[in-house]
C-alpha cells in the first residue's frame, strides 16, 4: 500500500500529480490548512537540512535548479554517511520534569547496517560507495556551491526595508487595534483596517485575536478585490495612499543572462 500526503502547495495539489498518482495505483491525501504539525517530520527536516544549507531566499531560474540539484545530491551524501544523530528511547514525565533518554549518536548508514531489514546485498554496495567518499571534500563542494547559490538568489518579497516601515508603525496599528477592543468587540477585520492610515502595512497575523485565519483572509482577498488594499508580497498588504511602498522584483530571465555572461 503507497500513499502520498502533501500540503497544500499549488506544486503538489495540481492535475499532473494527481493524475499521475492515480496511474501508479498511489493514494493521494493532504493535509489540513495551517496545521504544520500534520507534516512533522519534512518540516522538522527542513528546518535543520534543507533552510540550515540553503537559506530563505527566493531562488527562480535554471541556473538556480541545477545548483540546488548539485547541492542536495551533495548534502544527501554528506548527511547519510557523515552526520550522527541521536534517537529517542524514553520519554518520561514526573512532575513538572520531563526526563529524555537518546541512544548513542549515529549516521544514518551506521543505523542501516546495523538493520536486520535490510539485505546484506544492498549493505555491501553502500559499503563500497562509503569507502570512496571523503567528508572535507563533501563539505568544500557544499560550500562552493552555497556561494554559487547565494550569488543568484532574488530579494525576499518582504525585504528589511519594509521590515524597518513594518516595527515603526506596529506602536501606531497598536493603538488602532486598542481602540477597536476597547470600543466594541464586534467590528469586523475590514472595518479595523479601514480605521487605519494610509500607508499602513498590515499582515493576517496582526488580526488574529478578532477572528480566525480564514474570515481574516476572506476579508483581506475581498478587500485587494476591491482596491481598498494592496497587496504587496505573499501575505504583506498596505492600505493605499500618499506613502507609497516599492517592492523590486527581479526577473529569473535577466538573473540567468547575468550570471550566464559572467
Amino acid at each position: 500500500f503507497l500513499g502520498l500526503d502533501t500540503d497544500n502547495g499549488y506544486e503538489f495539489i495540481n492535475y499532473n500529480l494527481f493524475n499521475w498518482c492515480e496511474s501508479q495505483g498511489i493514494t493521494f491525501t493532504r493535509s489540513r490548512p495551517y496545521k504544520k504539525n500534520d507534516q512533522a517530520h519534512v518540516e522538522e527536516r527542513n528546518g535543520s537540512v534543507v533552510r540550515k544549507y540553503v537559506g530563505y531566499d527566493r531562488l527562480e531560474g535554471r541556473i538556480a535548479h541545477r545548483l540546488l540539484a548539485q547541492m542536495y545530491e551533495t548534502l544527501r551524501l554528506y548527511q547519510n554517511f557523515f552526520q550522527p544523530s541521536n534517537k529517542l528511547l524514553l520519554k518520561k514525565r514526573t512532575g513538572a520534569k520531563v526526563y529524555r533518554k537518546y541512544d548513542a549518536a549515529k549516521t544514518p548508514y551506521q543505523r542501516i547496517l546495523e538493520s536486520e531489514l535490510v539485505e546484506e546485498k544492498a549493505k555491501e554496495k553502500l559499503r563500497k560507495q562509503y569507502a570512496k567518499l571523503d567528508p572535507l571534500k563533501l563539505l568544500k563542494k557544499l560550500q562552493t556551491i552555497q556561494e554559487k547559490v547565494k550569488a543568484i538568489s532574488l530579494p525576499s518579497l518582504f525585504p528589511r526595508s519594509l521590515k524597518r516601515r513594518k516595527r515603526q508603525q506596529c506602536a501606531n496599528l497598536r493603538e488602532h487595534l486598542v481602540i477597536a477592543i476597547n470600543e466594541t468587540k464586534k467590528l469586523t477585520v475590514r472595518e479595523i483596517i479601514k480605521t487605519l492610515p494610509p500607508g499602513c502595512i498590515v499582515q493576517p497575523s496582526d488580526f488574529l485575536q478578532f477572528s480566525n485565519r480564514t474570515t481574516i483572509d476572506f476579508h483581506l482577498k475581498t478587500m485587494k478585490k476591491r482596491g481598498e488594499i494592496e497587496r504587496i508580497g505573499r501575505g504583506v498588504y498596505r492600505i493605499p495612499g500618499h506613502a507609497s511602498t516599492k517592492v523590486v522584483h527581479l526577473s529569473s530571465q535577466k538573473i540567468d543572462e547575468a550570471t550566464v555572461s559572467q
